[in-house]
């Protein structure tokens, strides 16, 4: 019998600005607060020595030390991470829910697979959406240039098109460093919530993973739903978990 393991996650507050009170997450604009990262010092050795006329570096390479000793101080089994969570862009799906308003969205709508104007099965994004990843791409560069925020180590992706198409605006074309190649792992249960909706459900999934020079995910081998085979909640949602 494969051994079974029991995993406990807590957040480490004191470091973000999204750890504050004050922070409005509805109007947070992450991209001119530098992620929200403090300008704070930290313990002996990592913060700026202005006495000794030392510069350590930006806030982020000491940010990316201070992770470094709380995992050298930590006890066994205990494993610190760094998570930088992106929400896809605008979907053709967000521009119906606004027209429609959320209830009636839930209601009816979302398990529908489109109106008069647009289809939301596996929906694109929009051309606001497009620009919105554009930003963050430029954005992503600035910081890897200028403020030295370390590039991620591992990237993960859902496989619903919204999101491969954000995560590779986002991050394809970079100047990463070799040993951080962006290379998303994609990861099939990793869909906007747990629901048979057409927003939910991805499609053609062979020739979507190839517009992207994507390697599709083993489990593509099995079959997968379409359309016309939905089966749809009655309130057009079911009980699940976001991302």
């Amino acid at each position: 019998m494969p051994q079974q393991h029991t995993f406990t996650y807590s957040t480490v507050t004191g470091y973000f600005l999204q750890d504050e009170n004050s922070t409005v997450a509805e109007n947070f604009d992450f991209m001119s607060k530098d992620f929200g990262l403090l300008e704070k010092e930290y313990e002996e050795g990592t913060a700026l020595d202005y006495s000794r006329g030392k510069d350590t570096g930006t806030q982020w390479q000491r940010f990316e030390r201070e992770v470094t000793r709380l995992q050298k101080e930590a006890e066994a089994g205990t494993v610190y991470k760094v998570l930088y969570l992106g929400r896809h862009g605008q979907g053709v799906h967000n521009v119906a829910e606004k027209k429609y308003g959320t209830a009636e969205w839930d209601r009816y709508w979302a398990a529908q697979e489109g109106d008069a104007s647009s289809r939301w099965v596996d929906p694109h994004l929009t051309a606001t959406g497009i620009e919105q990843a554009q930003a963050v791409h430029a954005f992503w560069k600035h910081q890897l240039a200028v403020t030295k925020t370390p590039a991620p180590q591992t990237y993960y992706c859902s496989p619903l098109y919204r999101c491969l198409e954000t995560a590779n605006l986002t991050f394809r074309g970079l100047d990463l460093p070799a040993d951080r190649p962006y290379k998303p792992i994609v990861k099939e249960v990793r869909t906007e919530i747990s629901s048979p909706n057409p927003v939910s459900i991805h499609c053609a999934r062979g020739l979507k993973f190839e517009a992207f020079d994507l390697a599709p995910p083993r489990s593509q081998r099995r079959p997968h739903l379409r359309s016309p085979q939905l089966q749809i909640h009655p309130h057009g949602r079911l009980p699940g978990f976001r991302l």
